[in-house]
């Protein structure tokens, strides 16, 4: 791919992203489509993934990251999969596993627990209470809801 097809391309991807109002939907087709026209010589997932970051940020949504080999594997055959079929199940599924397990791991650090069912109420614990019994997000459709996702 030449240097003007891939600026066509990229010009695409980023007046496409305007047809996704909510912040993980945006993130997911930026990240898998900037990823998949590989802009640059070296370094486009994690171009990518800077981009997923930005975009969470300037929403006020926790960041998505691993460092766990088998995560790693899975976004990688996320990727893969996105690039041969242009299907973004895998890697939604990948990035909604990883919020889950952010906000499992950033809420036992917090004495505020937002109420699954009813995003806008937290109630309080004390740490301790909650190192003994955490909840957790253990639903995708949960998180779904939280981001009001389709």
């Amino acid at each position: 791919m030449n240097k003007h097809e891939i600026q066509v391309l990229l010009n695409q991807i980023l007046i496409g992203q305007d047809q996704y109002q909510n912040p993980l939907e945006r993130v997911v087709f930026l990240h898998c489509n900037i990823a998949k026209i590989q802009p640059f010589i070296d370094g486009n997932k994690r171009t990518s993934r800077l981009v997923e970051c930005l975009v969470l940020m300037n929403n006020n949504t926790i960041l998505v990251y691993s460092t766990q080999d088998k995560d790693i594997l899975d976004y990688r055959k996320a990727l893969i999969h996105f690039y041969e079929t242009g299907d973004y199940n895998l890697y939604s599924d990948y990035f909604l596993d990883r919020q889950i397990e952010r906000i499992n791991q950033l809420s036992l650090k917090t004495d505020i627990i937002f109420d699954l069912q009813d995003p806008n109420k937290k109630t309080t614990h004390t740490i301790a209470n909650k190192k003994t019994n955490p909840q957790k997000v253990s639903n995708p459709m949960a998180l779904k809801k939280i981001y009001s996702l389709s």
